[in-house]
């Protein structure tokens, strides 16, 4: 064998022996060359115009259109919200279907409002390599809203009172109409639906005291809109009233560490609708004290600098109207005095400073009418001597 022959051998051999490798070494490496090169189907998005009416010239509604798709007559995934029509005039709004891969489908437009609903609408539409748009602005065509149910009345039976239970009933309804009931309240500047106070009966708690509360029943029947009837309550929810408590404190150096205690200072007598410049112990008035305490239903009320004990007083409104009487105040000596009222349940606190005009309470005695009394007895024995001194001038001319 010539030596070209060898070289020529030895060539060939290691040709052949580096495209093995080269073989095997892409054979191992193929399979995740060939995982990185599998793309996902390119997606695509539908546009289009969509308003509610039947050409330009009808009322447009501000409301949200929905937009489904179908593919081989099945409909893929749920209508998802997709745009609002403006509600600035213009009669239609943009609608946008995204994640769409090439293929035939069906588009299924319709709208869901409170104040208005429509009949669904489709559209064909070919998705190919690129996003499609539909060249036609599609209207829907707004559903007659159905009849109410009329004639229906709903009562409500009980007493509010704290530990009782109301009952609320309904008629009137047709035939057939399945019944929902829901219990609410209201607070005055707030309120809303009772959590659970589902049906017909309500248990009245604790934390119901202080509210009004509401019953609604809602009719469900075929061929009629869902239709609710209600009642509010004039009443609000009361506590059982207790018997009053003890004096929270015995006396007016008590006072002061008991009213500190709770965080009270009393109050200006003219806050309240009392007069400033002190009480007329032969008078009657009323003092409304502002009670923010929900909890509480009544309060029991005294009056310093030695406990007297005026009443348990409802709290209505949020007021406590209390009254003073005469007798009361007759009974007590001149000079400053406090108002205390306790909360029969929180223990909620308020006060108020009032002043007694100068009067001995414990006799009834007024310093003012003696020194009246004085001053006409002064005016008579000054004209009496008066009329001697004429007389006896006239005796003397005589």
């Amino acid at each position: 064998m010539s030596t070209h022959e060898k070289k020529y051998r030895l060539t060939r051999a290691l040709g052949l022996g580096l495209g093995v490798a080269l073989a095997a070494g892409a054979a191992i490496a193929s399979p995740a060359q060939a995982e990185d090169l599998v793309l996902d189907p390119a997606t695509h998005s539908v546009f289009g115009y969509v308003g509610i009416g039947t050409d330009y010239d009808d009322v447009s509604y501000d409301s949200e259109i929905y937009v489904g798709v179908q593919s081989s007559s099945d409909l893929v995934g749920d209508p998802v919200p997709s745009t609002t029509t403006s509600g600035d005039g213009q009669d239609f709004g943009e609608f946008e279907l995204a994640g769409l891969a090439d293929g035939d489908y069906t588009l299924e437009l319709y709208a869901v409002d409170d104040s208005v609903s429509t009949d669904i609408a489709t559209v064909d539409v070919t998705v190919q390599g690129d996003n499609a748009y539909v060249d036609e602005v599609v209207f829907l065509a707004p559903v007659p809203p159905l009849p109410s149910i009329d004639g229906a009345s709903v009562t409500v039976a009980g007493v509010p009172l704290v530990g009782n239970t109301l009952t609320g009933s309904s008629t009137g309804w047709p035939a057939g109409t399945t019944l929902t009931y829901q219990w609410g309240y209201s607070a005055g500047q707030s309120g809303g639906a009772i959590d659970g106070a589902t049906s017909s009966t309500l248990a009245l708690t604790d934390d119901l005291n202080g509210y009004q509360l509401s019953f609604f029943v809602t009719g469900t029947l075929d061929g009629y809109s869902d239709t609710t009837v209600s009642t509010f309550m004039d009443k609000w929810v009361t506590q059982v009233k207790k018997p009053a408590a003890d004096a929270p404190a015995a006396n007016s150096g008590d006072l002061v560490t008991f009213l500190s205690s709770k965080g009270s200072t009393p109050t200006a007598a003219d806050t309240v609708g009392l007069p400033s410049g002190g009480l007329n112990p032969e008078k009657d008035y009323t003092a409304s004290v502002p009670w923010a305490e929900a909890a509480d239903s009544y309060v029991d009320v005294y009056l310093y600098s030695t406990p007297t004990f005026l009443g348990t007083f409802p709290v209505i409104g949020g007021v406590v109207q209390i009254d003073l009487s005469a007798s009361v105040l007759a009974a007590l000596e001149g000079g400053s005095h406090t108002l205390v009222a306790v909360g029969q349940t929180s223990g909620g606190v308020q006060s108020v400073a009032l002043t007694l005009t100068p009067m001995l309470a414990s006799t009834g005695f007024d310093p003012v009418l003696p020194l009246g009394i004085a001053a006409v007895l002064l005016l008579l024995g000054a004209a009496l001597l008066l009329l001697r001194r004429r007389t006896a001038q006239v005796g003397i001319s005589r």
